[in-house]
């Protein structure tokens, strides 16, 4: 801080005085001593007000808006240089720019509204985090390792506070439980698919989530229980606040997801109503007399799977996050360290010291304690300590609440923030490690030249009625030999129920079949996500699709969408070409009209949309009758035969499009398919009444088959995409053809061994399609029956409901169960026949597969590739009907 004037003025008149009693000195001298006082009194003014209006201007709202935000700014770099995190370094900024150093900053009460804001959204965002979801399989695990994270932190933090500095119990305990908080799961290394695939992903995850719970309630007990408040407030509080919270995880989630399916799929509204619940639920807890940082923290709780399932709100929330929330609160933190409190010096060391020994080792010997019990690797075990090691802003804000309880003393608050920035590099370092051990993929770098681009079409499924037909659709448009099909099936079920996922994995059962009959290869996918379009085109953008075909009911109304359907979401947030179909009869039809307004051929994705249609024209051998208005059809015609779609002539021309009715008397005799060549509004070739048109086809034709296509934005996916999203994109591809030489090989060992086991019947004599299910089913666990007749009602029931054809006369059914570690097959066949009554014709062939509880869709799909192989190359079911023992099958296969 630089010198006051007055000071200066003082300082001055004294040397003056001086001078005068010392010994006369010459004029010369005289004068250029009074020049520099003259000076030194200028430079003091100056000085004094440069101070006055710097500090004047960083107290202003502006002011420190300025200097937060160029922190967050700098913040990342200086975390670079450093090797350290961005919450550290923030931290840091903070500590700086505070009274204890540069003195730029202060406690303002404006720095404080803000940092209060943030510490809401901390406590909402570690809502959101601890997330647990126990399965029968891995749950134990999770409770296990959050048990030992929990219990060992809290006791050496108990031992600490009570052994070296004499804490009260309820200190000491508090100490104990913020010990016991960390858990940080933003590093980058832990999203990744290969780490969150590792056995000890999840019961890190968990388990930390089951510590900073734990911590949070002990928390909140010394914050209601306050000494020699009476008992009877005490439990009234309680009772408030345990009423509160079932009142939040009940109602959020009902409004999120009816919120969620309304919104569109670009919107910011999502994110405007996470921010509303967040801060609602905070003013909810103070009118309910609780804290109100509880009431952030159950709303992240109960909002979890929404954000989960929501990448546009999650990453928009992050934004606002990591761009104003966290710079405040973590400048406000490092701004109100008090490295210069009464306490002595020896015990701050011993205090920041003893906490980064207790507090990480304790951490430390939790990962190794769990990890030798749970028996897992040394990989494993960093990887659990990679996400509970972390003292994060969770740990920082649970700090400053203590603080301002008064259950922490100040010297406590900076011991807590050295804790959090040593904890976090050192967490940070531990995530790249195991990140690396667990990398063992050979990313190897593309070949000089020229490649072709494969056509990616993602389909996305939604009713089982409809899915068949999208398949052979995209199966028909697919032209390259090079072609992939992702069948997706976005699950809008976010809590986990296992019948929306088993209603997702029977339709991409039945997409596998369908393509792999096709000779297409396919790589199914699922998503779960509360709004679905959010969920196609997260899924869409992964797989580097060209194009995405979804169907239809009733026609998209574009012009108007503002809280729009799912299709409406889809065609106004994606880049990539966007067919919608009307499948009625399987693109069977004679006669295909396309209707193309004028300037459509000036579209840059028009190219794209032609092969599809050319492909599709060929497949069906339909005749393809030109629709437009009057005077364009020339013109029109001449640039689709030059693109290889040939046309009948005469095309068909109408003045204009309401008067689309008269060209229904203009039409050939016979089956008739449409096609709208169709453009996203505000592009040339848009026209509103153009999105009349499938209303008036579908009401004039209710059983024709119908498809819109809207133009892709850029038309072809670019060949130099980026680096991640080509080696994506020949992952996947290598993936499905370096399958196929094994393919062979391994579906013929499936079978070998369901025949050895005795899980292949043939010639079943049962009239009842329960019986047959109940021989299968008792043939996979022979030794229980009680669990047999069990699982044999439900397969029934869900055959009646929802019954999946192979292909005529063969059926599939498949079930999670969670006793189990590997999938099981089971297949018999009836020559008599067995009927199912929401089936026309009966069923010969029985597929039973069961599948592990926790095992991907991906790997259970690939066993479907498998099973779909032998019955479309090697004519299992031919087989199995004719064969009297099951070893005959086997030996006409081999």
């Amino acid at each position: 801080m630089p010198v006051s004037f007055s000071t200066c003025i003082r300082a001055a008149e004294a040397a003056q005085a001086l001078q005068a009693r010392a010994a006369p000195t010459s004029a010369g001298i005289g004068f250029l001593q009074s020049a520099a006082f003259s000076c030194a009194l200028f430079l003091a003014f100056l000085s004094e007000t440069v101070y006055t209006c710097c500090m004047d201007f960083f107290n202003e709202p502006v002011g420190i808006f300025s200097v937060i935000l160029t922190v967050a700014l700098v913040a990342p770099f200086l975390a670079d240089k450093l090797g350290i995190p961005i919450i550290a370094s923030m931290t840091l900024a903070g500590i700086v720019l505070g009274p204890e150093l540069l003195g730029v900053l202060d406690a303002t009460m404006f720095l404080q509204f803000m940092a209060s804001l943030g510490t809401a959204y901390v406590f909402f965002i570690s809502g959101t985090e601890s997330r647990v979801q126990l399965s029968p399989v891995s749950g134990g695990k999770s409770l296990l390792f959050g048990a030992i994270t929990f219990t060992l932190p809290m006791l050496a933090g108990f031992a600490f506070g009570r052994l070296a500095f004499g804490m009260g119990l309820a200190p000491s305990l508090l100490l104990g439980a913020f010990f016991a908080s960390s858990g940080h799961f933003r590093l980058p290394l832990l999203f990744r698919k290969d780490v969150l695939a590792h056995p000890s992903a999840r019961a890190g995850k968990e388990g930390a989530g089951i510590a900073r719970i734990l911590s949070m309630l002990l928390l909140l007990f010394f914050n209601i229980v306050i000494p020699g408040q009476p008992l009877g407030s005490s439990i009234q509080h309680m009772i408030f606040t345990l009423v509160y919270l079932a009142l939040i995880v009940a109602a959020v989630p009902i409004i999120a997801r009816a919120v969620f399916r309304k919104i569109k799929a670009d919107s910011s509204l999502g994110t405007t109503f996470i921010l509303l619940v967040m801060f609602a639920a905070s003013f909810g807890a103070l009118l309910a007399g609780t804290p109100t940082y509880f009431g952030a923290f159950a709303a992240g709780l109960a909002l979890a799977p929404v954000i989960d399932a929501s990448r546009g709100a999650s990453s928009k929330l992050d934004f606002i996050g990591e761009t104003m929330f966290l710079p405040f609160l973590l400048i406000f933190l490092g701004i109100s360290a008090d490295f210069s409190s009464t306490a002595p010096l020896s015990q701050i060391l011993i205090l920041i010291v003893g906490s980064v020994l207790f507090g990480l080792g304790s951490k430390i010997a939790a990962a190794l304690t769990a990890g030798k019990i749970l028996r897992y690797s040394r990989t494993d075990t960093i990887l659990l300590l990679s996400y509970s090691a972390s003292f994060a802003s969770f740990s920082l804000v649970f700090a400053s609440v203590a603080t301002s309880s008064g259950l922490f003393s100040k010297p406590l608050l900076s011991g807590a923030i050295i804790l959090v920035m040593v904890s976090s590099s050192l967490a940070s370092l531990m995530a790249r490690h195991s990140g690396s051990l667990i990398d063992a993929e050979d990313h190897q770098e593309a070949a000089g030249g020229s490649k072709v681009q494969p056509e990616r079409i993602l389909v996305a499924l939604s009713k089982p009625a409809t899915a068949n037909r999208l398949v052979e659709l995209a199966c028909m448009a697919a032209q390259s030999s090079r072609r992939l099909l992702f069948p997706l099936a976005v699950i809008t079920d976010t809590t986990g129920d296992i019948e929306a996922r088993n209603a997702a994995e029977t339709m991409l059962s039945a997409a596998v079949m369908r393509a792999d009959a096709s000779r297409t290869a396919v790589l199914p996918m699922t998503r779960t996500s509360v709004n679905p379009a959010e969920g196609i085109l997260a899924a869409a953008q992964e797989a580097n699709a060209d194009t995405i075909v979804i169907g239809w009911n009733k026609a998209p109304r574009l012009s108007n969408a503002f809280f729009g359907s799912v299709i409406e979401q889809t065609v106004n947030a994606s880049s990539q070409m966007v067919v919608i179909a009307r499948a009625m009869d399987g693109f069977t039809a004679s006669h295909m009209v396309l209707v193309a307004p004028p300037l459509c051929d000036r579209h840059p994705g028009f190219s794209q949309a032609i092969s599809f249609i050319t492909a599709v024209a060929e497949k069906s051998r339909a005749k393809v009758h030109l629709a437009t208005l009057s005077g364009h059809a020339a013109a029109l015609g001449t640039v689709l035969n030059s693109k290889g779609l040939k046309i009948e002539r005469p095309a068909m021309e109408i003045p204009a499009w309401k008067d689309f009715s008269q060209l229904m008397k203009k039409l050939p005799a016979g089956t008739k398919q449409f096609v709208l060549l169709s453009a996203r509004p505000s592009e040339p070739s848009w026209h509103p009444a153009l999105e009349k048109l499938p209303h008036i086809i579908g009401e004039a034709f209710p059983d024709a088959d119908l498809l819109m296509l809207y133009f892709s934005n850029a038309g072809m996916i670019p060949l130099d995409t980026s680096q991640a999203e080509n080696s994506a994109a020949e992952q996947q591809e290598s993936a499905a053809v370096a399958s196929v030489p094994n393919l062979a090989s391994e579906a013929l060992a499936l079978m070998h061994n369901a025949i050895n086991q005795g899980r292949v019947r043939v010639s079943m004599e049962h009239t009842a399609i329960s019986d047959s299910i109940f021989e299968l089913v008792a043939s996979a666990f022979p030794y229980d029956r009680s669990f047999t007749g069990k699982m044999s009602s439900r397969l029934v029931e869900i055959l009646q409901r929802q019954p999946i054809e192979m292909s005529p006369g063969v059926l599939l059914v498949h079930e999670r169960i969670p006793s189990i570690s590997e999938s099981i097959v089971c297949m018999g066949s009836s020559r008599n026949g067995l009927r199912i009554s929401s089936l026309d014709q009966p069923i010969h062939i029985v597929v039973l597969i069961f599948v592990p509880e926790e095992q991907i869709p991906e790997k259970h799909l690939a066993l479907l590739g498998k099973i779909a192989y032998l019955f479309n190359e090697k004519k299992l079911g031919e087989h199995l009907i004719a064969a009297d023992t099951p070893e005959e099958v086997l030996a006409k296969l081999q």
